[in-house]
């Protein structure tokens, strides 16, 4: 036992530019010699390394939306865009067509709002670019709290055996480790376009779960503590579908949690399905730079839809997702009439009114909306400043 737990492990790394910038577990020493770097890990032996190197990685997300009405009358619709979250920036490249406007909701998905004629089917392409952190880095626009009188199917955290459970974890890292540790992913109905269970049926039968089973879990135990969570779905840019399986109903998805950490004061994302199916790779403390949301589920447990949602034929690919530079960001902020109007590319927070996505607005408050007659009178007030000089 005591060789297992001092198991000693040496990472040579040569020709990166910095070292690593998030390491789990802390290694017990750091050695530069020439062009390598050595990191030395005294540990259990079953405990699984993470290196990364790097701040950051953008990606490029081509995506296509297929709206249709099918009433006989014109009718506003909504999808949902890749959101700012705390781990990601997202600069718009294009919207084709543009939208009426971009709003968010609760949960900070920005929602883009087109008007259909009757009976009109259109297809929205989206390109934009969402760079990619670890770890919370960033303004999170959504609601940091979430009412405890929300009502789901997969969410039940008064349910006896979710309350129970809870109360024997009592805490996110716990209810994280729980979940990867006894919960088996079925691999076998990862492309099969398998129900979502819900919590109380996966915590039923461990054995035979996917992501969402996984999240959803995790999101009911953590709600039973009255610690806000949610869901969040999205893309993973991966190249092992084994040791980080994906979902596949939908293009390539994938579903994963966040809580509200109430000592860091932010959002933080973890992934239990991996932890599990990597054998053990953290994904609790940090995430990596492959994970890209879609849409946040907190308020509603399926609402908004997802982008690869939007289309009457599953079999069309409609995301495309690279390795990217980023794009030249481009912040303009029009105020008329006593309204924000954000027609940059990015979000911007402005002092009067708060967050505001791309294609956003916002009325002033009132306390900042003013007469014409208060107008007259700062123009005038500033012509005595000009004209009247005390001596």
């Amino acid at each position: 036992a005591n060789e297992a737990e001092n198991y000693v492990r040496v990472v040579k790394v040569e020709a990166v530019a910095n070292q690593a910038t998030h390491i789990f577990p802390q290694p017990s020493g750091v050695e530069q010699s020439g062009d390598f770097t050595t990191y030395t890990f005294v540990a259990h032996q079953s405990d699984a390394l993470t290196l990364l190197f790097g701040d950051s990685v953008t990606y490029k997300l081509n995506l296509t939306y297929e709206l249709k009405n099918k009433e006989l009358s014109s009718i506003d619709s909504e999808l949902a865009l890749p959101p700012d979250t705390s781990y990601q920036h997202i600069v718009i490249g294009k919207l084709d067509p543009p939208p009426l406007d971009i709003h968010l909701d609760p949960d900070g998905n920005w929602l883009a709002r087109y008007n259909l004629a009757p009976q009109e089917k259109r297809l929205v392409h989206a390109e934009l670019y969402a760079t990619i952190y670890p770890v919370p880095t960033l303004l999170d626009p959504s609601t940091t709290s979430l009412p405890n009188t929300i009502k789901s199917l997969y969410w039940d955290f008064s349910a006896t055996p979710v309350t129970d459970l809870a109360g024997q974890l009592k805490t996110p890292e716990n209810i994280y480790h729980y979940l990867a540790s006894n919960f088996s992913y079925a691999y076998a109905n990862s492309s099969a376009g398998s129900p979502r269970l819900g919590a109380l049926a996966a915590l039923a039968s461990p054995s035979n779960v996917l992501c969402t089973e996984f999240t959803d879990s995790f999101v009911a135990l953590t709600r039973a503590l009255s610690i806000p969570s949610r869901e969040l779905n999205g893309y993973v840019y991966t190249k092992s579908s084994l040791t980080r399986p994906i979902g596949s109903a939908t293009d390539i998805l994938h579903a994963w949690p966040e809580y509200y950490d109430l000592e860091k004061f932010t959002w933080t994302q973890l992934d239990p399905t991996w932890g599990n199916t990597t054998g053990g790779v953290d994904y609790f403390h940090k995430l990596d730079f492959s994970h890209i949301t879609f849409v946040r589920h907190g308020v509603e447990d399926s609402y908004p839809l997802p982008a690869g949602a939007y289309k009457s034929n599953p079999n069309e690919k409609y995301i495309e997702v690279v390795v990217s530079e980023p794009i030249e960001e481009n912040q303009d902020i029009v105020v008329q009439n006593d309204i924000v109007y954000n027609h940059g590319n990015v979000a911007i927070v402005h002092e009067d009114v708060g967050y505001l996505p791309p294609y956003g607005s916002a009325p002033l408050p009132l306390q900042k909306s003013l007469s014409f007659y208060d107008k007259i009178k700062i123009v005038c007030a500033k012509l005595l400043s000009i004209f009247y000089r005390p001596h």
